[in-house]
Order: structure tokens, then sequence, then C-alpha cells
């Protein structure tokens, strides 16, 4: 439970990587097929950015060992 006291409140990819213990590659990779599990916040500018919300709800419903095999 630690890990998600870590997670700003807009996480963007190196911050969604480390707490999902992930690379950025495996993420790019979700992102680009559509399966990524986390939807982004609206587009700013040209980073990707997330909910500190919805990346702790994500890591609190996924099942062990599955944070490792995003989506």
């Amino acid at each position: 439970m630690t890990a998600t006291l870590d997670i700003p409140d807009v996480c963007f990819i190196d911050d969604v990587a480390r707490a999902l213990r992930t690379s950025r590659r495996s993420i790019y990779r979700k992102l680009a097929v559509g399966t990524f599990p986390i939807p982004p916040l609206p587009s700013i500018d040209s980073r990707r950015r997330w909910a500190g919300e919805d990346v702790r709800q994500f890591i609190a419903r996924a099942p062990l060992g599955r944070l490792r095999r995003v989506g």
C-alpha cells in the first residue's frame, strides 16, 4: 500500500510506470493499440497525463501479479 502514497495528483508517464512497476515502453505499446486500462486526462500539450486517483484505483482493483502485465 505504500506505493500508492507516492502517486502525485497528476501523473506523467514516468509516475505511472513507477506506480505500476512496469516500463514506459510497455505503457506506450498499450497506448498505441488502445489497451491501456487507465484513461488519460484531457490533453493540454503533447505530454500525456493521468489522474493520480485513477492510478490509485486501478492499483487497488488489480489482482496481485497483474500490475506487471498492465492491461
